[in-house]
């Protein structure tokens, strides 16, 4: 039998073209986001490693605030340097000090990180604990002086000897750029763009001298456990608490830890749309081991009737699916592995600060490969055991095995999970009982593909109306072909419906998503103008200098310039962020709905708290709540409850409890409220206010909430873009159907021929059975969608409570489905039309 599947595959090579490309497809896209994300983890994990190689072990403080993907910890006193440095086993320590740092260039800009944050650090003057070394130049010793790395130095177009400019101080405090500098070592450093300082310098810069960690080097003949273990000994007895010691293994394990939490995620995300084009594979996989199998139904006949038994056919089967699933694996791992470096190139020319090297991690070759070979397989199963199980005298007829009548009981189960799952999905988002749409989702879905069947004849009659106009006998062929076998037909268009139904309830959700947040804005912000600082600026604490503020405020046609600022902090025994404001001005720019006390004038022990949150923590006026900042606690009372809360979030404070908490507090929006019509002037005096301010812009509220909109727009091609592999695959499904079946339905094509239909009808009949089959999928696609589109909104109805239907989009996909499908009939309508009359007619 293993001789059968061999000559099989040999003499219709191309019966399986559509099979492997999906596997093919399907595989890559697995292999080629693992290779990128493992590729792009060992270059940064290799980074660190060298960076801290000489690094045996870091002093650090005990009091931290967890987040997601890193620790928050209390800073250190810079002397605690020195006293560890005395420590018996120490052969050296240096303080490590790090925060937001960006150089401005002579023409007032700053150079591009790639979205990388861009940081400075104090200078560690031992070349064994620094993770830099000066390439040229010298180190920065005076509190003016500075080293930039080799990119910015180079892209900036800066020379040793510049008086420059660094944020976030102001203009009139200049630096002198006396050293580049890069990794210490053959690594790539820690990315994005880096500043040194003196710790004078950098003090000025972060505002304080306070130290992030002191990293030691252990003396000969000292393990790192033991340094570590001397350390805490030697602090114990001097009687310092609050301090910890680790071992570099442990340093260098949780920086590779963060990184790993995050390019996990990322990893998973993507391969979520790796799987739906694998599932998508499989209906092509099924749909094309349906039609073949059920051409070679002679074949196995004349197998059962020489002594095969029904096990062995299907074994043969099996062993067809498993070569081609095993062969089209290894090549889309191969792809895979292509498509991955070409995704690294891209990223290597965004200047992330790296030279990613490729990694290929062999156990994603391997599951690349068993995932494909296994889905083929599955696939190919149920069609196998049916062609199989025939008997040889029925086999030997001229009917073929696909039995074209529907299920009666495949259409009750249906309806009964149809209305089920929808009745669940509906009351668990009314209801607030999420949980219950683990089963009312699976079941919806789970449903129409039994309904499938069913509902193919009913639909290719409405859909071909316009087809069948005046009596056009293209038409009323093309229905007559698109509903002669409904289960063929609805697994083929069940490709496209996966595909179709997701982009739809993508599309359903971020309108909802823009609409609300686009609603509640205009609602909160009542100011005239925003301004702003890039995102990757305020993810480190940056943002504007306090001062920058109070010079808009008094600017003519100003009314009130108010603003915002973020920290990170522990509330209640969970992270959160907190936002400051000067709560004197804040009602003369927003609107936050105050539904309980006041949130105007708050004093330095009081904190407002949004309804939501206060509803989650169980939380009224005059309650207190203890806020931990990064260096101190605070037991704070709750001074007011508000509604609004997407502008300033959960929590809100003055700015004069973040500037007593928080060593440098900076300024990421401030919203403006002009006089009259002083908009345009006001909009020009601002932006003179910020042009020594490369990373701010000026903006009308309109503007920004539009960009805020953007963002989720540009997140929704993002999530085309992955799902378009999805619709591909489900496309070459089509082209697969039609061509397998032109295949079967040569002698029917060759009598139409031979009754008078010319070559140009036939193509057309075929072309109308494709758009058929996909306007098929992409009606129930649309319709699906749109239903898992409202339940994803009525499931995030707090957080975004206008429900949107985008009928431009919903239009334009319709549109794009009715093109696809007369795209797939294309070649398949070509080969129709080229066949021989006489040929077809005789079965030669």
């Amino acid at each position: 039998m293993f001789q059968i599947a061999i000559r099989g595959l040999k003499q219709n090579p191309f019966r399986y073209v559509a099979t492997t490309i999906a596997i093919v497809l399907g595989v890559a896209f697995y292999v080629a986001t693992s290779v990128m994300t493992t590729s792009f983890e060992d270059t940064l994990n290799g980074s660190i490693a060298e960076a801290f190689d000489d690094v045996d072990g870091a002093v650090r403080s005990t009091e931290v605030i967890e987040t997601d993907f890193a620790e928050i910890r209390q800073k250190i006193p810079y002397d605690t340097g020195e006293r560890v440095a005395a420590i018996d086993g120490v052969e050296r320590a240096g303080a490590f000090l790090t925060g937001y740092a960006q150089a401005v260039t002579a023409d007032g800009d700053v150079v591009d990180s790639a979205g990388l944050p861009p940081q400075g650090f104090a200078w560690l003057d031992d070349t064994e604990l620094s993770p830099y070394a000066i390439v040229d130049g010298a180190a920065p010793v005076d509190v003016d002086d500075v080293a930039l790395d080799e990119d910015t130095f180079a892209d900036g177009g800066f020379a040793i000897g510049d008086r420059i400019r660094v944020l976030p101080l102001p203009a009139t405090q200049a630096f002198t750029v006396v050293g580049v500098v890069g990794p210490n070592g053959d690594g790539d450093g820690l990315g994005g763009q880096t500043v040194a300082f003196s710790i004078d310098g950098a003090a000025q810069v972060f505002g304080t001298t306070d130290v992030d960690q002191i990293f030691v080097q252990a003396d000969d003949g000292l393990s790192q456990d033991e340094l570590a273990a001397s350390i805490d000994d030697a602090l114990r007895s001097d009687g310092v608490s609050g301090l910890e010691a680790i071992t570099g293994d442990e340093l260098v394990g949780e920086y590779e830890d963060t990184i790993g939490q995050v390019t996990t995620i990322i990893n998973a995300a993507l391969q979520v749309f790796a799987s739906i084009a694998l599932v998508v594979g499989a209906f092509v996989i099924y749909n094309t081991f349906s039609i073949t199998v059920a051409q070679r139904r002679r074949e196995m006949a004349l197998l059962r009737a020489i002594g095969a038994s029904t096990k062995q056919v299907t074994r043969s089967i099996i062993v067809e699916s498993l070569l081609i699933g095993v062969g089209a694996s290894a090549v889309g791992a191969l792809v895979g592995v292509g498509l991955g470096w070409v995704l690294l190139q891209g990223l290597g020319t965004l200047g992330s600060g790296f030279d990613i090297a490729l990694t290929i991690p062999p156990q994603t070759l391997v599951a690349g490969v068993l995932i494909g070979s296994i889905n083929t397989v599955f696939a190919a199963y149920t069609p196998a055991r049916r062609g199989a199980s025939i008997a040889p005298i029925e086999a030997l007829r001229e009917s073929s095995i696909e039995q074209p009548a529907r299920s009666k009981w495949r259409t009750v189960i249906g309806v009964l999970l149809l209305v089920v799952g929808v009745t669940m999905s509906i009351s668990a988002v009314t209801g607030a009982d999420l949980a219950a749409l683990t089963v009312g989702l699976p079941a919806t879905v789970l449903a129409i593909v039994l309904l499938g069947p069913a509902i193919i004849r009913p639909m290719s009659r409405l859909i071909a109306l316009p087809m069948v106009r005046n009596g056009s006998i293209t038409g009323e062929l093309a229905r007559e072909n698109a509903a002669r076998n409904p289960k063929r037909t609805s697994t083929t268009s069940l490709t496209l419906v996966i595909g179709v139904a997701l982009v739809v309830t993508a599309t359903v959700f971020a309108a909802t998503m823009s609409t609300s947040t686009k609603g509640q804005l205009e609602q909160q912000i009542t100011a005239d103008h925003v301004v702003t600082v890039g995102p990757e600026i305020a993810l480190l604490g940056g943002g504007l200098d306090p001062t920058i503020t109070p010079s808009i405020d008094e600017l003519p046609g100003v009314d009130a310039a108010v603003p915002f600022r973020q920290a990170s902090v522990e509330i209640l025994d969970g992270f959160n962020q907190v936002t400051g404001t000067d709560t004197g001005q804040l009602e003369q720019v927003l609107d936050l709905n105050v539904v309980d006390g006041s949130v105007t004038g708050l004093e330095s022990d009081e904190i407002a708290v949004s309804e939501a949150q206060a509803e989650r923590d169980g939380l009224t006026v005059g309650d207190e709540v203890e806020v931990r900042f990064q260096q101190q606690a605070a037991v704070m009372v709750v001074a007011g409850v508000y509604e609004r809360d997407d502008f300033v979030g959960s929590w809100l404070v003055d700015n004069a409890v973040l500037d007593a908490n928080v060593t440098r507090s900076l300024d990421t929006e401030v919203l403006i409220s002009s006089r009259g019509d002083a908009g345009d002037s006001v909009t020009a005096a601002v932006a003179e206010v910020l042009a020594s301010n490369p990373t701010a812009d000026i903006e009308t509220t309109a503007s920004f909430i539009d960009g805020e909109v953007g963002q989720i727009d540009q997140l929704l091609i993002l999530l085309y873009g992955l799902l378009a592999m999805s619709v591909l695959v489900a496309l070459i499904g089509i082209v697969n159907t039609m061509a397998l079946s032109i295949h079967e339905r040569t002698r029917e094509l060759g009598l139409l021929r031979a009754v008078g239909m010319t070559s140009r009808q036939l193509r057309r009949t075929i072309r109308y059975e494709s758009t058929i089959i996909a306007l098929i999928g992409t009606v129930v696609g649309l319709g699906l969608g749109l239903f898992l589109g409202w339940v994803a909104s009525r499931a995030a109805q707090d957080t975004f409570p206008d429900f949107a239907i985008p009928v431009i989009s919903l239009i334009v996909i319709a549109v794009v489905g009715i093109v696809a499908g007369l795209a797939a009939g294309v070649l398949p309508a070509r080969r129709a039309g080229k066949l021989d009359v006489l040929d077809a007619v005789t079965g030669d």
